[in-house]
């Protein structure tokens, strides 16, 4: 690889199975495996469905025969019902004369008086009189001083202020910028960005100062370096789990940039 080729994913000069990242100047120690082909499948030929046949047509004449029967049952019930409504008519007539015949010749009996008795007046009653018991003198309870409570004065509390956080050293410094850096073009977990700053000889400690210090969202990272294999290869949920939990990410963090993908 020379200077001018751009930074990326190429295959590795020692192994030709996996690929290697090429940052445009030198190789890293970023890895990950080659991409699979695709297999082709061939569609399976569909079955014909078997002709449609049409239900043998009923004869009618049955139901016509069953029609008429019904409708001259109809016609007899309504003739009886018509005939007994006009005898009954007939005979409530016939009753109602008699009786009017009959209440015409009873003589009415003649009326009894009753003497009336006068209703009592009120002056007749006697008078009934209720005294109202006289009021009890109210009771008044004794008032008891209450002494009042001697104030104390409160005191203003003082806070100290933070001490202010060490400077940086030049070397931190850098590892920041490197860190960010490389955050910026790739996702990386954070025990494989700590080994990145490593390679680009910077101390454990710098470089774990320097990742802390950055502090990014390494569920955020997760979910890019799972679609980033997408991108290359095709994963099952379990295998693509699996990668990310080799590159240095926690389970709980292989999971979310899992579901982020959709497996």
């Amino acid at each position: 690889m020379s200077v001018t080729t751009p930074a990326g994913w190429y295959p590795d000069p020692e192994r030709s199975e996996q690929l290697r990242w090429w940052d445009g100047q030198q190789w890293t120690s970023a890895l990950q495996p080659q991409p699979a082909r695709p297999s082709s499948t061939q569609p399976a030929f569909g079955s014909f469905a078997p002709p449609r046949t049409d239900p043998p047509t009923r004869k009618k004449w049955p139901w016509i025969a069953g029609a008429a029967v019904v409708f001259v049952a109809l016609v007899g019930a309504i003739g009886a019902q018509g005939s007994s409504s006009d005898g009954t008519s007939a005979s409530n007539a016939t009753t109602s004369r008699v009786t009017t015949e009959a209440s015409a010749r009873v003589t009415p009996a003649p009326a009894i008086s009753r003497p009336s008795t006068p209703a009592p007046t009120a002056s007749s009653a006697p008078a009934i009189t209720t005294e109202a018991p006289a009021p009890s003198a109210a009771r008044v309870a004794p008032v008891v001083p209450v002494a009042p409570q001697p104030t104390r004065a409160v005191e203003p509390v003082t806070t100290q202020p933070a001490p202010a956080a060490p400077a940086m050293s030049a070397a931190r410094s850098n590892a920041v910028q490197s860190a960010r850096s490389y955050l910026e073009f790739s996702a990386f977990s954070r025990n494989s960005l700590i080994e990145q700053l490593e390679y680009e000889d910077y101390t454990t400690a710098d470089a774990t100062f320097a990742v802390d210090y950055v502090d990014p969202d390494w569920y955020e990272q997760a979910a890019l370096s799972a679609e980033s294999y997408l991108d290359f290869t095709s994963f099952s949920r379990q295998g693509l789990i699996d990668q990310l939990i080799y590159e240095g990410f926690s389970n709980d963090e292989a999971q979310f940039g899992v579901n982020s993908v959709g497996l």
